[in-house]
């Protein structure tokens, strides 16, 4: 329950930081119509061995 607590405490922390980029005053907002992502040779892994402390 104490975890949960302090995750819960971080997620509302990470929830009031302010970003940095910010759009310019008067800026329009962005319509996307049609959209998507894509990754060109990307790899996901983790490390073999890992060092504990």
């Amino acid at each position: 329950v104490q975890k949960a607590l302090i995750d819960v405490e971080n997620m509302f922390e990470l929830l009031a930081t302010q970003p940095h980029v910010r759009d310019r005053p008067g800026a329009e907002p962005l319509h996307i119509v049609n959209g998507s992502i894509e990754f060109d040779n990307v790899v996901f892994g983790y490390k073999s061995k890992r060092v504990t402390a």
